[in-house]
């Protein structure tokens, strides 16, 4: 859970591809749980049921990687708030320079 929480955290640029990297790692965890533990054990003189340990291990990977998808929908928002101010930016330049630019058509139709 550190680790999840401090690659979630970290302010260090990251890349859609460092996000869907660590989600296939606990992906894969939790299906690694959920084929090879079996629910019992079966031994000469007991039976040890492995339903309770299953059933936590499987709820851990899946708040890993609840956690992994919170990081990275604020990533995609963080992402595309970047982009729309770069959009909005670019649409005041344009703007800006609109008016110059039909006022100098207007004075070539003149001519």
């Amino acid at each position: 859970e550190e680790k999840v929480a401090a690659f979630a955290t970290s302010k260090t640029p990251k890349k859609r591809e460092d996000y869907v990297r660590e989600l296939n790692k606990y992906v894969a965890l939790m299906a690694e749980v959920t084929d090879k533990i079996p629910f019992y054990i079966r031994l000469n003189l007991a039976v040890i049921d492995c339903v309770a340990v299953k059933k936590k291990l499987i709820g851990i990977c899946r708040a890993l990687i609840d956690r992994l998808l919170k990081a990275i929908w604020a990533f995609i928002n963080e992402r595309n708030a970047a982009i729309s101010k770069d959009i909005e930016s670019l649409r005041e330049s344009i703007s800006g320079h609109g008016s110059e630019i039909a006022e100098k058509l207007v004075e070539l139709k003149r001519n």
